[in-house]
């Protein structure tokens, strides 16, 4: 079971099954950081895995339902914006 150091957030349910996967499935030697701002940027969730290194996840609560098209890897139709979304990659990048 890994070591959560934050308690879950009831506001998103896709950060909510993200969450409770991570601490019934990963092992105690992780360290899950939750909803944490670092230099103004706030990421979802950091694992910390000993000898490997650290995995930041960032979860968006889409299912597959709402995607429109890929219309390139950077920016994702949906229909639950007006406008096309851009990259989750993107907005992390700056961690």
């Amino acid at each position: 079971m890994a070591k959560m150091m934050d308690i879950k957030d009831k506001t998103y349910a896709g950060e909510q099954r993200v969450y409770e996967c991570i601490e019934s499935n990963l092992p105690d030697e992780v360290i899950c950081y939750y909803n944490r701002e670092i230099n103004g940027r706030q990421f979802d969730f950091c694992l910390l895995i000993e000898h490997m290194g650290m995995l930041v996840i960032e979860v968006k609560g889409w299912s597959f339902s709402n995607i429109i098209r890929v219309i390139s890897p950077d920016i994702i139709e949906t229909n639950l914006y007006q406008d096309p979304v851009g990259s989750p990659k993107k907005t992390s990048s700056k961690l």
